[in-house]
């Protein structure tokens, strides 16, 4: 027992440390210092049972078996608090570009949904979506009541670091957001309640299956239970991709693409994600049914491939993974229904980006930020700052074509380097846009 209590005594000092460490970073995101508070919370009410059960051993005041149980309780939970810390130290150093974060925490805003959120870069290139915030809660209900409470929709979205300095890819993180939309209003909940009688279609799906010959091995309660958690899924990710084409618009789609070309098309579906083919193919039923099709379409190759990948072979063979897609048609009216609801007052729309695209084309050929266009209102001619979507939309439009106009100022430029002078002009043109808006709001406010 003696030795267990040094083990642990070192832990709680280790995690203290490790805590004082990231202080001294002073993270500049306020939803990073919420963390710090709650997990070094966390850590001194640990140390409290901790130094509790050790003057306990000293006095032999208890039986070493419940000791014992109260001191694996307490090391287990530090050792979860120091991977917490570990996995969140230097999360501002390995952070997106500022205005990628700026239009976050807006897209967020703009349909009620500000919810906190962090992002750390991956060493894989990856994007994903950690419901942190639950995690949090269950690790504070299991050591005490007195833990200092955090938001049980705080997240964390990773993307690759490879890509920290850049905003075209990043439009990517606009899908985890979307997972952060759907687990804060319980979408999954709302739309099954919608269709009721999904259940009940999977277990008529495996019956026929085991009908037909079909050799599974357990309970046709427990298949149905692994199957409707697949469909759960696979309707959280359907979800995600179109609260992402209602915010982004093609650039979504594009930077979907973009993803797909480094980690490659998956024909095989997976319990998280359904295959790319049937995203693909959603995506743009959402681009046609959200009035981008004919933009898509003057960009011919995006818009072949994007054609090819959607008419891909899905490899099936796992029942649960068939269950699930022979029940997406059935829940899919209804997702695309909540999403459209759900973003009605952010979604963007296509007369935005045709108004300005032209002018913002030509600019970024002659390597100025896209960030003011030369508009006609009664008569009158006036400059209009473009939204920080629109630039995004534009800057993948000339991606996607090939960078119309470059040849002239940017004769001796590889496409890769041209995706960087792009990015870089993207950002600049985003930094100023998100400026002019604060400058904008604060006139009125003044007024």
């Amino acid at each position: 027992m003696p030795e267990l209590m040094g083990i642990v005594l070192e832990q709680g000092a280790a995690t203290r440390q490790l805590l004082h460490e990231i202080e001294i970073q002073r993270p500049t995101s306020r939803y990073n210092r919420d963390l710090l508070v709650f997990l070094g919370n966390l850590c001194e009410i640990l140390n409290k049972e901790i130094a509790k059960a050790s003057a306990q051993v000293v006095a032999d005041s208890a039986s070493q078996a419940a000791l014992r149980r109260l001191v694996i309780m307490c090391s287990s939970a530090l050792c979860e608090v120091h991977r917490l810390c570990q996995y969140f130290d230097h999360t501002d150093n390995l952070s997106v570009c500022v205005p990628m974060m700026q239009l976050l925490n807006k897209l967020g805003k703009d349909i009620g949904q500000g919810k906190p959120f962090i992002l750390r870069g991956d060493f894989e290139y990856t994007y994903s979506y950690y419901p942190l915030g639950r995690d949090l809660h269950r690790l504070a209900k299991s050591i005490s009541s007195e833990a200092v409470p955090i938001s049980e929709h705080f997240a964390c979205f990773a993307f690759p670091i490879a890509k920290k300095g850049y905003t075209l890819p990043n439009c990517a993180l606009v899908h985890e957001l979307g997972h952060l939309i759907v687990d804060a209003n319980d979408l999954i909940g709302v739309a099954v309640n919608k269709k009721p009688d999904l259940s009940g279609k999977i277990d008529d799906i495996l019956k026929s299956r085991a009908a037909a010959g079909d050799q599974l091995d357990f309970d046709i309660i427990k298949r149905t239970n692994q199957a409707s958690r697949v469909l759960e899924n696979w309707m959280h990710e359907v979800l995600a991709d179109l609260i992402g084409m209602h915010l982004l618009g093609p650039a979504h789609l594009f930077a979907f693409m973009h993803f797909i070309g480094h980690i490659g098309v998956y024909q095989r579906d997976d319990p998280e994600h359904p295959c790319s083919a049937y995203r693909m193919k959603l995506m743009l039923k959402a681009a046609r049914v959200l009035g981008w099709e004919s933009t898509l379409q003057e960009t011919p190759m995006a818009w072949q491939e994007a054609q090819r990948i959607a008419q891909l072979p899905r490899e099936s063979g796992d029942f649960r993974f068939d269950a699930a897609d022979q029940c997406l048609p059935i829940i899919e009216p209804a997702l695309f229904e909540l999403a459209g609801e759900t973003c009605r007052s952010a979604t963007y729309k296509p007369k935005v980006f045709a108004s300005g695209k032209d002018q913002m084309l030509s600019l970024l050929s002659h390597g100025i930020p896209p960030v003011e266009v030369l508009v006609s209102r009664q008569g009158k001619r006036k400059f209009r700052v473009s939204a920080p979507v629109t630039i995004l939309n534009v800057g993948w439009f000339c991606y996607e074509s090939s960078f119309p106009g470059w040849d002239q100022k940017f004769p001796k430029l590889t496409t890769i380097e041209r995706g960087q002078v792009l990015d870089r002009l993207i950002i600049k043109a985003m930094e100023i846009s998100f400026v002019k808006s604060a400058e904008s709001k604060a006139r009125t406010r003044r007024h």
